[in-house]
């Protein structure tokens, strides 16, 4: 469920993989729950977008997070709806929304192994608590390819974490 959220976050919101799921180490801050905003009717019952702060990775160093707003849509791109569903599922408190990563590797047993690390931002990420390290992105790279093989694209190796951006924008 995690890398079909990403794909599709990817996909309509033209973000470069780094954007998305940053290296450990690297000075691109994560997506955080913070950066994520639902925007309903004014009655409250339809979600009608998600919007998604991003740090644009080629603006440089005095670049600010921009909104990408992804509308709420029954067509084959539905990043609102399952960036909506992914947070439901993903309860983080409302203290630690500006430390957890959005994108983040997580399961639902609490007694997963604890991998730490430290991003240039000065988010912490570890695999216990409700902080979860950020997917990686050979693990990503592996899922999609392997959706790609198992669905029998003879060309799954030419597939790559790009292919996202590169199909959005088409």
């Amino acid at each position: 469920f995690k890398g079909l959220v990403l794909a599709t976050t990817m996909t309509a919101g033209l973000l470069r993989v780094s954007e998305a799921i940053p290296e450990m180490g690297s000075e691109q801050p994560p997506i955080t729950f913070d950066d994520l905003v639902f925007r309903w009717s004014d009655d409250g019952k339809t979600l009608r977008y998600a919007e998604l702060w991003v740090l644009p990775l080629k603006k440089g160093r005095q670049a600010r997070k921009v909104p990408i707003k992804m509308k709420y849509s029954k067509g084959n791109v539905r990043a609102a709806h399952l960036l909506w569903l992914y947070s439901t599922l993903r309860a983080v408190p409302a203290n630690e929304k500006s430390s957890t990563p959005l994108f983040s590797d997580f399961t639902f047993d609490d007694g997963a192994a604890a991998d730490s690390g430290r991003h240039a931002s000065g988010v912490t990420t570890k695999r216990t608590g409700n902080n979860f390290r950020i997917i990686d992105q050979g693990w990503f790279r592996q899922w999609y390819q392997a959706k790609m093989r198992d669905a029998g694209n003879p060309y799954w190796r030419c597939y790559n974490t790009h292919s996202f951006r590169i199909g959005g924008a088409t």
